[in-house]
C-alpha cells in the first residue's frame, strides 16, 4: 500500500537517478512500485480492449441478425440475390470466430476456476481458446473451448461451467452482477454462431402444424436451457441460473426459455441455440438422439463441462448434493470418462471432456 504510481513513481526514478548510491531497500522500492505501475497499466489497456471489442460485437451480432434474416426471408427469390445474402452472412460469421479467439481463458471463464480440457476426434473441430495445463510433467497446453460445423447445425464445447456464471465469484451471490458485461459479450458471440450457422434450417419451424413463426418470431433467436438432468447450472447453482436467463433475455433480439427433460424433437423445434451447464445426471438415449438430430437439422449446441471435477472421488459430496436421485447416476463410473453424461451427449459429434486439470 506504500507503493507510488505516476508522476511520484517518475519522480522517485528521477532521485534515484540523482544518487551516487542507493540501499537495498531503496532499490527494492523503486523496483516494486515499477512492477505495480506495469501492472496497472496492461489492467487499463485490458479494459479498453474489451469496451471496443464490446462494441464491436454489438455491431457484429446486429449485422448478423440482419444478414441472417434477410438471407432466410431471400429463399424464393433469384438464387443470385440468395448467394450475396449468404456471403454476407459468411463474412459476418468468421468475424464472430475471430472475436472469440482474441478472448482469453480468463475473459471467457470470468471468475476464479479451474479449467479442464476438450479432447476432440474429428478434425472439423476448431480450436478456439486454449489454457495451461497442470500435470505431472509439468506446465502444457490444454484445449478450453472448440467449436465445430456438423451438417446443417453447429456445437462448441467449453472446458468450464462457469461461463454461465454471472454471480459474483467470491460468494455466490448473484444481488450484483459480476462480471455481466465481459461474459454476457462472450455469451453472445457464442449464441450468434451457434444460431446463424444455418438460419434458413433453424428451428424456425413449430410443429403444431408444421407451419412457420410470424415474421416478428423469426427475427428472435431463442435460447433453450436445459434443465432435469442435474445440470451444475441452473440446477445446482438456481441464483447463477436465474442471473444467466435474466440477462441473456435482456440482451437485443434474444429471448430465453427452460428445456425441461426429457428434451424431445418437439421441444428442441422450439428453439435455435440449447446451452447445457455441465449435466451430472444420465440423459436417456432417446434425449442423444434428439439432440444429434437437433443440430444435424440446423440447430445449434453450448456444451459446458468440467470433466475433472466429475471424475475426482473428493467431489462425492458435492455429487450427491448436486444429483441426489439414485436413478439419475445408475451405470455411471467416475473411472470412466464415457460414462460421464456431457460425455454421451458429445459422443456422436467426436468430442469430449477429459479429466485433466487445466490452470
Amino acid at each position: 500500500g506504500l507503493l507510488v504510481l505516476g508522476d511520484a513513481l517518475r519522480q522517485a526514478q528521477d532521485w534515484a537517478a540523482s544518487q551516487a548510491e542507493q540501499t537495498e531497500a531503496e532499490r527494492q522500492f523503486i523496483a516494486a512500485s515499477l512492477a505495480k505501475q506495469a501492472a496497472a497499466d496492461k489492467e487499463r489497456r485490458q479494459a479498453r480492449r474489451l469496451r471496443w471489442l464490446a462494441i464491436l460485437s454489438t455491431v457484429v451480432s446486429v449485422l448478423a441478425v440482419i444478414a441472417g434474416v434477410y438471407a432466410w426471408k431471400l429463399s424464393d427469390e433469384a438464387n443470385g440475390q440468395r448467394m450475396i445474402a449468404r456471403a454476407i452472412a459468411v463474412d459476418l460469421d468468421s468475424k464472430v470466430l475471430e472475436l472469440l479467439v482474441t478472448l482469453g481463458v480468463d475473459q471467457a471463464l470470468g471468475r476464479e476456476g479451474v479449467p479442464g480440457r476438450v479432447t476432440i476426434a474429428h478434425d472439423s473441430w476448431i480450436r478456439l481458446l486454449e489454457n495451461r495445463k497442470i500435470n505431472s510433467s509439468g506446465a502444457g497446453t490444454a484445449d478450453f473451448m472448440f467449436a465445430r460445423q456438423y451438417e446443417k447445425g453447429r456445437l462448441m464445447a467449453v472446458a468450464h461451467d462457469g461461463v454461465l456464471n454471472l454471480c459474483d465469484p467470491v460468494d455466490h451471490g448473484c444481488d450484483q452482477a459480476r462480471g455481466t458485461e465481459v461474459q454476457t459479450f462472450f455469451l453472445s458471440l457464442v449464441t450468434s454462431w451457434l444460431a446463424f450457422g444455418s438460419r434458413e434450417d433453424s428451428a424456425a419451424v413449430v410443429t403444431d402444424g408444421a407451419t412457420r413463426r410470424d415474421d416478428a418470431a423469426a427475427r428472435m433467436v431463442t435460447v433453450g436451457v436445459s434443465t432435469g438432468h442435474c445440470e451444475i447450472i441452473p440446477e445446482y447453482y438456481i441464483d447463477q441460473g436465474k442471473r444467466l436467463l435474466d440477462v441473456l433475455g435482456k440482451v437485443p433480439g434474444y429471448r430465453v426459455q427452460l428445456v425441461s427433460a426429457p428434451m424431445t424433437a418437439e421441444h428442441l423445434a422450439t428453439i435455435n441455440v440449447l446451452i447445457v451447464g455441465n449435466a451430472w445426471g444420465n440423459f436417456a438415449d432417446a434425449e442423444i438422439d434428439a439432440v444429434h438430430k437437433f443440430v444435424a437439422g440446423g440447430g445449434g449446441v453450448l456444451a459446458t463441462g468440467l470433466g475433472w471435477s466429475w471424475h475426482d472421488p473428493q467431489n462425492q459430496p458435492f455429487r450427491e448434493a448436486a444429483c441426489p436421485d439414485p436413478a439419475m447416476v445408475k451405470g455411471q463410473d467416475i473411472k470412466d470418462m464415457a460414462s460421464y453424461p456431457m460425455n454421451r451427449l458429445l459422443a456422436p459429434f467426436a468430442a469430449a471432456f477429459d479429466a485433466s486439470v487445466g490452470n
